[in-house]
């Protein structure tokens, strides 16, 4: 299970498990994970999935009795609408990790695998 902190400061894809999806068709581990803020910069898909994360916020921040509105002035404000509730006393730290669990468990297929991504990523060197 990787651990959904890494999601803080926006959609992260899992580089080394699309480039599985590539080239096996399954998730298997690779051993080395790499992590990208991508916010449809690494790949290309039109913002279908930042709108489908910008829905999720929305629904989430609903429940919690605030608006939609309100959720993008937190997010105008503070450069993200997470770190506004945490700087607003929203919501606390503890509840960060629920926070992008739930806002980031959307449909991913639509991020095709990337062969020339792939091959770049594989030519990177890592430190142990």
């Amino acid at each position: 299970t990787i651990g959904l902190s890494q999601f803080v400061w926006g959609l992260v894809l899992l580089a080394s498990v699309t480039c599985c999806l590539a080239f096996t068709g399954t998730m298997a581990h690779t051993g080395h994970w790499v992590f990208f803020d991508c916010d449809d910069c690494l790949y290309m898909n039109n913002w279908k999935t930042a709108s489908k994360i910008t829905q999720a916020i929305s629904t989430y921040t609903e429940q919690l009795g605030i608006s939609k509105e309100r959720s993008y002035d937190l997010y105008k404000k503070h450069g993200t609408c997470l770190k506004g509730m945490l700087a607003e006393g929203i919501i606390e730290q503890q509840r960060v990790e629920d926070y992008l669990e739930k806002v980031h468990d959307i449909d991913y297929s639509d991020i095709a695998a990337d062969a020339p991504l792939c091959d770049i990523l594989g030519k990177c060197v890592t430190k142990d």
